[in-house]
């Protein structure tokens, strides 16, 4: 949730089943994303940002607003 938000929450996200990453996205921009589309294209995002090298130091809040802005959200 936004409120254990942390510095490496972004990897216990990549650990999450699709369900619970998609309850994870909705709780985080306050959206349901009942559009597949969106879905798909905010979580790959998003496990794409685990592989990044400060993965470990990232705050999933912010990479999420990173990756809606990266696409046009």
């Amino acid at each position: 949730t936004p409120a254990q938000d942390k510095p490496g929450s972004v990897l216990k996200y990549q650990r999450l089943g699709p369900d619970d990453r998609q309850a994870t996205l909705e709780a985080f921009t306050g959206t349901k994303l009942s559009n597949l589309t969106a879905f798909d294209s905010l979580d790959a995002c998003t496990l794409r940002e685990t592989t990044e090298s400060d993965a470990s130091r990232a705050k999933l809040g912010k990479t999420i607003a990173d990756c809606q802005k990266e696409l046009g959200k």
